[in-house]
């Protein structure tokens, strides 16, 4: 988990490729060993027939390379194992629908007295003579190169075979500092490497995060990690400067990293001079202008709006601040209002009222009263009054009220939980009535997916494997890592969901449904389904007893007259 979380994209940051493709590999083959094996294997099958299309693509571009006085050398690269993975799960296709499985490099010697951008769309100009070239998937990263300093042209053209073939083509200190990072970058210091720039930002946005780390441990790591990972745009300040920002930053994130202030009193913004909302995504280009106003304070909705780890630190430092004040007003008003109705300001008497409005902590509780969503004038003794059949707010309403029966038991845990031995697969199990544990909303597991579970709350949560959030878990709460085991379910029902996608005909409803609730005996929970130009797709979510179920009904469905495709969405 920490290694695919935090690790794996560090080395991508650093421009350290090669480690970081060797951490994910080795996390994939550990993780997922049947899946890693099969892919593998299915890579070696394929050797043969990429090394004939790379022979027929190569030929003709040889002579025009030699032709321009090149050093150069040309090869292929084939994508890992986790890369292709995750696009099958990704895009829900097969390893045979996976058309950028290998890339063709062209490296070469930079000669003096040549400029290396012109040799690069040389190079291009000579191979899209021969072959017809895809626009939409060219990217020139040695006029701009990526915030890890990766420096390279890349573009798609039609091979001699009618497939498509991605070209990468660098110079010689490229190939070295996107294999080796920081390492290559160092060797071609006194060279004035530009792609020190980037590395020197991200370094110092780190260290401004570590001056003011988030108070959780956990929000911090996910703080860096935002700033790991993503591609990057290129927008500009009114007077024409650059920022560097992620893709699908907003201009609130723009705000943030122009200065602190601009970002907390940021109002709305203008692109390219037309008034824009705070969540509108930049594109590489726009100019932005901030407006400003100081009577404006960031809200806890800004955090839906930021891509950037900077502005999403110091918005929670802000409201982190806020809430510390609104939690100290809420508590006075607590203890005020206890003192005026003699009761005993005790901790767990605040507790006990806590729990009674549904809150976890009495902090929590605090917070409602000073932010106003909770008025105990109002709402405290009526809550007491209507909890006569239930032991747990009866104790409360004798702590309160003073009416102490000593005859009454002690207040029942909520949510209890057995000893579990975390050296042993914990055996899930459940019936119509009950369960040993509660499966996670974000990625609604089925019985015999890959999963894992986490002890939170005095409840076994259960994630799939490849849930983000579960990777995020096992990152920073490793001690409540529970490995599991499918036991009998028994007639449980649980929530599934599938894509449907397909030419739109006459009946195609009712055929899907036939095929749902007839030849399955599966209950439809929802539909929702659209139709655009002869075509149709949406969502259907299911009541199911496993993800073998979803499954068999996924390649039944793929049979049926008109529809194109069906697979699993989470």
């Amino acid at each position: 988990g920490e290694t695919l979380y935090i690790y794996a994209p560090l080395a991508h940051r650093l421009g350290l490729f090669a480690i970081k493709t060797e951490l994910e590999e080795l996390v994939f083959k550990h993780e997922h060993p049947k899946a890693y094996e099969d892919i593998c294997n299915q890579i070696i099958d394929t050797e043969q027939s990429r090394a004939e299309l790379f022979e027929q693509f190569s030929t003709p571009v040889h002579p025009l390379l030699k032709a321009r006085g090149l050093d150069y050398e040309m090869k292929t690269r084939v994508k890992s194992c986790y890369s292709i993975w995750k696009k099958m799960q990704k895009k829900q296709i097969p390893f045979q629908e996976i058309y950028d499985l290998y890339a063709v490099r062209i490296i070469f010697e930079e000669t003096p007295g040549l400029n290396v951008k012109e040799t690069c769309w040389g190079i291009y100009t000579d191979i899209t003579s021969l072959y017809r070239v895809n626009n939409e998937r060219t990217r020139d990263w040695v006029a701009q190169p990526k915030s890890n300093g990766y420096r390279a042209l890349h573009f798609t053209v039609m091979g001699p075979t009618g497939k498509w073939i991605e070209v990468q083509v660098r110079s010689r200190k490229m190939d070295e500092i996107d294999e080796r990072g920081l390492a290559a970058h160092w060797k071609y210091k006194s060279d004035g490497v530009e792609e020190d720039q980037e590395i020197t930002k991200f370094l110092d946005q780190i260290s401004e995060l570590l001056e003011n780390p988030d108070s959780s441990a956990m929000d911090f790591l996910d703080t860096i990690k935002l700033n790991l990972y993503g591609d990057d745009i290129m927008v500009f300040t009114p007077k024409g400067d650059p920022i560097t920002l992620p893709h699908e930053s907003t201009p609130l994130d723009f705000a943030y990293a122009l200065h602190s202030t601009l970002g907390q009193t940021c109002i709305g913004a203008k692109v390219n001079h037309k008034l824009v909302p705070l969540s509108h995504p930049l594109q590489s280009g726009d100019q932005v202008e901030i407006i400003s106003s100081n009577n404006q304070k960031p809200s806890a909705l800004w955090l839906k709006y930021v891509k950037t780890a900077k502005a999403k630190s110091k918005i929670n430092e802000f409201l982190r601040t806020e809430r510390r004040k609104l939690i100290s007003q809420g508590e006075e008003s607590v203890i005020n209002y206890f003192e005026q109705h003699d009761l005993s300001v005790d901790a767990g008497h605040m507790d006990l009222v806590a729990s009674l409005f549904g809150f976890h902590k009495r902090e929590d509780l605090f917070y409602a009263v000073g932010s106003g969503t909770v008025n105990l004038v109002d709402s405290l003794y009526k809550r007491i009054k209507s909890s006569k059949s239930n032991r747990f707010f009866k104790s409360v309403k004798e702590a309160l009220i003073g009416k102490q029966d000593s005859t009454s038991k002690p207040t029942e845990s909520i949510s209890q939980i057995s000893e579990i031995d975390y050296k042993k697969p914990y055996l899930l199990q459940s019936d119509a009535i009950k369960s040993n544990y509660v499966m996670a909303d974000d990625c609604n597991p089925l019985p015999g997916d890959e999963v894992v579970a986490f002890v939170i709350d005095n409840q076994v949560v259960v994630h799939r494997r490849t849930c983000t959030e579960a990777m995020r878990l096992k990152s920073s709460t490793g001690n409540k890592l529970l490995s599991t085991i499918w036991g009998d379910q028994g007639a449980t029902l649980f929530t599934g969901s599938i894509m449907i996608e397909g030419i739109d005909s006459k009946g195609i409803l009712n055929g899907i449904v036939q095929v749902i609730t007839e030849d399955f005996l599966i209950n439809i929970a929802s539909v929702q389904l659209q139709t655009q130009d002869g075509i149709f797709g949406g969502k259907v979510g299911l009541e199911v007893h496993s993800a073998e179920q979803v499954e068999q009904l996924c390649a039944a469905l793929k049979q049926a007259p008109g529809i194109s495709n069906a697979y699993r969405v989470y």
